[in-house]
């Protein structure tokens, strides 16, 4: 790739819209050795948790971190 089509490739990219398959090409135009792998959730993240559950990570993080946890006001959240 010349550098005008390289100029080109990052305005289309990053002056329009996002579009995955235009900024998938764009990772691998600029780092050359990208592989189409599915993505591995990693870290604290719980795709099939449920709502309570992911509730409860966020006030056991923010203990954790010291951030304040707000206190709740007699209502109930409804779920859907």
């Amino acid at each position: 790739m010349d550098k005008s089509q390289a100029g080109q490739l990052i305005r289309e990219t990053f002056e329009s819209p996002f579009d995955k398959d235009r900024f998938k090409a764009f990772v691998k135009n600029l780092l050359n050795t990208v592989e189409d792998a599915p993505f591995i959730y990693r870290g604290k993240f719980i795709p099939d948790a449920n709502v309570k559950e992911a509730i409860q990570l966020w006030i056991d993080t923010a203990r954790e971190f010291g951030d304040p946890v707000p206190e709740p006001k007699g209502r109930r959240l409804m779920y859907a």
